[in-house]
């Protein structure tokens, strides 16, 4: 765990973390890809998960590399969504929902660049099982940074999904400032291991 200075912004720390990212070789990548996917399958919640909310990496910006999850996912027979946003329009904030994987051959990049399944059918979040969160940052609270769009919190609102967040291990810090509508993750998976957050709701 890393600690960030008293009174470090999210936006700071954005900024941090996408330099770090940017840091990184192909083969850094790869392998901490790699080690960190293998510690995701460990996870009791995606092994026994029949549905699963995962998302396609923005490899060029060193996101962790999602598709041998996909992939392991597929194979155990567990139903793979994506996530399709649509883009703010009019003063509202974009809107995300969950779509059936069909393949890379079926995905079309987004506003962002992201791989979005295209006419996969509709999956309700009470078919979901857990969802595998993007991160650019957390801490041990399971508050969670993304890229600062507020789809994701918004997706998860009311949702007692277990919620898994990919980070670099350079990236999971002491303490990242929380905004009320921010929903933090259950389970914290990095290339040097994992963790289930302690939220207050399990006491």
């Amino acid at each position: 765990m890393v600690s960030a200075p008293d009174g470090l912004t999210k936006p700071q720390i954005r900024r941090r973390c996408l330099a770090y990212r940017a840091s990184l070789t192909e083969a850094a990548h790869r392998a901490r890809s790699m080690r960190l996917v293998t510690h995701a399958q460990a996870l009791p919640v995606l092994q026994q998960a029949r549905c699963v909310l995962a998302y396609w990496p923005l490899l060029q910006r060193r996101e962790v590399d999602t598709r041998p999850l996909i992939d392991w996912l597929l194979a155990r027979g567990c139903r793979v969504a994506l996530p399709v946003v649509q883009p703010r329009s009019s003063g509202h904030p974009p809107q995300m929902e969950a779509r059936h994987y069909e393949g890379q051959t079926r995905l079309r990049p987004n506003t962002w660049g992201i791989g979005e399944p295209t006419g996969g059918e509709l999956v309700p979040k009470g078919d979901l099982d857990a969802v595998v969160v993007p991160a650019l940052a957390a801490d041990s609270l399971g508050t969670r940074l993304g890229t600062g769009q507020g789809y994701y919190d918004a997706f998860l609102q009311g949702c007692a999904l277990p919620r898994i967040g990919l980070l670099y291990a350079a990236c999971f810090l002491d303490f990242i400032p929380a905004d009320p509508h921010d929903v933090p993750l259950t389970h914290i998976v990095t290339e040097e291991g994992q963790r289930h957050v302690q939220l207050p709701s399990d006491a």
